[in-house]
């Protein structure tokens, strides 16, 4: 698949104001005239690439989507815990402007928490996503392992001021399976978040002995060599955001192929689960398992093979023994109510497919990967910030480098989504 056709951004910083301080309005995509249909696409096309809805009445400040105060909402009105509406969005206003400045200027740092005049259940959050990594490791393809290392210890260091709960590896893991060194690397970059941010990957292609073999064997894996169950299980990130420490889920014991994890995030309960590269039946009907036993929680599906490039469900054809895209969306993902986000990799590019599940849940599946593209450095450190904004019902996109210290701020990789919590 050839190469985006974007160059890297450029470093200079695009906010010539100082931490904090107003940013200039950024011109943004209007509000699509008509309802979405059942499945929209975001692709990667540049032709397409002016397709992404945003909320109904938005308007852009500070690079993060603020909507406007709805008709007839009263100042006065006081929420359960006393703030009142007016107040409460001021505080929303404050926080936001302090941490678009943060985020512009690239100051973010460990010891800026959010605004904490902001209700708890109403304080956005964060979930970071890591895509494929597998260039970082591999030593003959050029790319160095420090961009990996710049990615964990910037989650490190910001995960107060962006309140980040959450860090989800979406496979390739490393480029070559069997190759001790590549997992060495990756151990080790997981290791600055081993006490601080809770973490779940899924098992890439890259990572499996031979996805082209329909062999028992071909799902060998190093992964539970360095990322067992018991280095999840250990780690203190587990109690401080699990309902209990062991309500971790393995599959299979002694093993992290697939696996599940609860977190708080805005006072409500999610539930984020890892499945593996084309999963087996066998996984799908765990998983089903799983998310039927927490109908109140809000459901993430971390799998890597899923979408292509053009917002089309296609992983691509290998003989591994498992089950395609449009299997996992029918035999899974559609079935539950609480199902709002997947989350995957493999494909080179960036897309949104949005659809709706059987009891008319919309479900935004999100492909990101960006190996091999920018500067030759198999990916330039490029993560996901996701910011969730419980009292908007809205998740904010931006694409970021540590290690560039930039911004990639074309539509596709900056952008809003819908989302509605699910009712307690």
């Amino acid at each position: 698949m050839k190469p985006f056709p974007d160059k890297p951004e450029s470093r200079k910083n695009p906010f010539s104001a100082a931490f904090g301080k107003r940013f200039p309005v950024r011109k943004t995509v209007p509000p699509a005239s008509r309802a979405a249909p059942a499945e929209d696409h975001l692709n990667i096309d540049e032709r397409n690439a002016g397709r992404v809805r945003l909320p109904p009445a938005t308007k852009t400040m500070n690079t993060m989507q603020i909507r406007d105060t709805p008709a007839g909402r009263s100042e006065r009105r006081t929420p359960a815990d006393g703030t009142t509406a007016g107040a409460a969005r001021t505080a929303r206003r404050r926080w936001r402007s302090l941490l678009a400045g943060a985020l512009a200027a690239g100051a973010l740092a460990a010891g800026h928490a959010g605004d904490s005049s902001l209700p708890r259940q109403a304080r956005p959050f964060t979930l970071v996503v890591l895509p494929d990594t597998q260039n970082y490791t591999d030593s003959s393809f050029g790319a160095s392992p420090t961009y990996f290392y710049d990615q964990t210890r910037w989650i490190r260091e910001n995960k107060e001021t962006l309140n980040i709960v959450m860090v989800a590896h979406e496979g390739d893991i490393v480029q070559h399976a069997p190759v001790v060194a590549e997992w060495r690397i990756a151990s080790d970059a997981f290791t600055l978040l081993d006490d601080a941010v809770p973490y779940i990957l899924c098992l890439g292609n890259h990572d499996l002995a031979n996805d082209q073999s329909p062999a028992p064997d071909a799902r060998r894996t190093l992964l539970n060599d360095y990322f067992p169950p018991a280095r999840f299980a250990r780690n203190p990130t587990t109690e401080a955001h699990s309902p209990a420490r062991g309500e971790l889920g393995f599959l299979d014991a002694g093993r992290s192929d697939n696996f599940y994890r609860t977190f708080k995030g805005g006072g409500m309960d999610f539930l984020i689960i890892a499945l593996e590269f084309k999963p087996r039946d066998c996984v799908l009907a765990w998983a089903n398992r799983v998310v039927a036993e927490h109908p109140r929680h809000h459901c993430i599906v971390l799998t890597h093979g899923y979408l292509d490039a053009d917002g089309s469900r296609n992983l691509g054809r290998y003989q591994i023994t498992g089950n395609d895209s449009g299997e996992i969306w029918n035999k899974f993902v559609k079935r539950h109510a609480n199902i709002f986000l997947l989350l995957c990799g493999h494909r080179l590019g960036e897309a949104v497919l949005t659809s709706v599940g059987e009891a008319g849940n919309p479900v935004h599946q999100i492909l990101l990967d960006y190996q091999n593209n920018y500067l030759g450095k198999g990916g330039a450190g490029y993560l996901r910030i996701m910011i969730f904004h419980p009292d908007e019902g809205t998740i904010q996109n931006l694409t970021y480098s540590p290690s560039m210290r930039t911004y990639l701020r074309r539509p596709r990789s900056q952008f809003t989504l819908k989302w509605a919590p699910v009712p307690k």
